[in-house]
């Protein structure tokens, strides 16, 4: 993510070891090294996960040189929301149902390649897509696959009665959390995206969600995640700088 138009690529590499050395002080000193390298008055911001050696060493790197902004990393919060979400109850039938899929396909070279004649039967261009260990809005990528494979994987077990329930549900909630995340993780983003894209979750889940207890669960970890990231973030760098943007002072 970049805070101007002008942006320059560094890559720095850090070489790790055990020592009695507490974490805590050793991530500074490796953040301050590339710093230097780099040279201070070239950084507008930090960002990384949220553990706490990294908070701290956020803290003390703005305490140094206090016009580096301290950042909540969004895609680390919406990685995370996608979790708790996939974690409810409700849904836990259908990722339990996508991962046998997958599981199946993967382990059988007969079946995938029945698979494979049937995509190029049903004209289906895309495969089906793994899930992640840590990577939780790959649930999404993983349930749409399915869903655009139905017809083939239908096809191959010779019967129309095949249906994976609720996989609907999941594909809507979880859909706007995965794309967000792909766009954010893009060179190009900006500041001002991070609000826009939450504004634009916070929507989705609105117009998605039903009146139920699910939905008040879903609603439940949204709120507490955007607070997170945005109201009770190190700093005010996403609202503020989505209130400062000319192009959206067009916006009615």
């Amino acid at each position: 993510m970049n805070l101007a138009g002008e942006k320059k690529k560094i890559v720095s590499t850090t070489e790790l070891s055990v020592s009695s050395i507490p974490v805590s002080k050793t991530v500074p000193s490796i953040v301050y090294t590339a710093i230097q390298q780099v040279g201070p008055s070239q950084f507008t911001g930090i960002c990384s996960d949220d553990t706490g050696n990294t908070c701290v060493a956020h803290k003390k790197v703005q305490k140094k040189y206090p016009w580096i902004l301290n950042m909540a990393d969004p895609c680390h919060h919406l990685n995370d929301l996608t979790k708790d979400i996939c974690n409810l109850p409700h849904f836990k039938g259908i990722i339990k149902d996508v991962h046998h899929t997958m599981k199946f396909f993967k382990k059988s070279t007969i079946a995938n390649s029945h698979l494979k004649k049937a995509h190029r039967v049903h004209m289906i261009l895309c495969g089906l897509v793994s899930i992640g260990k840590t990577h939780f809005w790959s649930i999404y990528h993983a349930t749409a696959s399915v869903k655009w494979c139905l017809p083939a994987i239908r096809d191959i077990c010779g019967s129309h009665l095949i249906k994976i329930p609720d996989v609907n549900s999941n594909f809507s909630v979880t859909e706007p959390l995965a794309k967000s995340i792909t766009c954010l993780e893009s060179s190009h983003a900006t500041a001002v995206d991070v609000y826009v894209f939450w504004l634009a979750i916070m929507a989705s889940m609105n117009n998605t969600l039903q009146s139920n207890d699910v939905a008040e669960n879903i609603r439940h970890l949204c709120n507490y995640r955007f607070n997170q990231s945005i109201h009770d973030g190190p700093s005010d760098i996403f609202i503020t700088s989505f209130f400062l943007d000319p192009c959206l002072c067009l916006i009615t």
